[in-house]
């Protein structure tokens, strides 16, 4: 087998949601969506953040350095998309 040379770029994992402020296809405009924020699972929201993270470290080219910086502003956006 030959060995890896090339360096791939991460990607988010597929069972994740679209990162906030992209539409998923199965998005309505439902009353729900409208009403009072509600309490997320720990686990889900920690998943949003995490794909938050890494759209913003996708947007910056990967670039190492800024990982924690991705990783508080994405804990912020999401935060303020929840209401919390």
């Amino acid at each position: 087998m030959k060995p890896h040379s090339q360096t791939v770029q991460p990607r988010p994992p597929k069972h994740l949601p679209p990162a906030p402020g992209r539409r998923s296809p199965r998005a309505g405009n439902s009353d729900a969506s409208k009403s009072a924020p509600s309490v997320i699972d720990p686990v889900r929201r920690h998943r949003l953040i995490a794909e938050a993270a890494y759209y913003r470290a996708e947007k910056r080219g990967f670039a190492t350095g800024s990982e924690l910086q991705d990783w508080l502003e994405a804990e912020a956006e999401i935060r303020q998309l929840l209401g919390q």
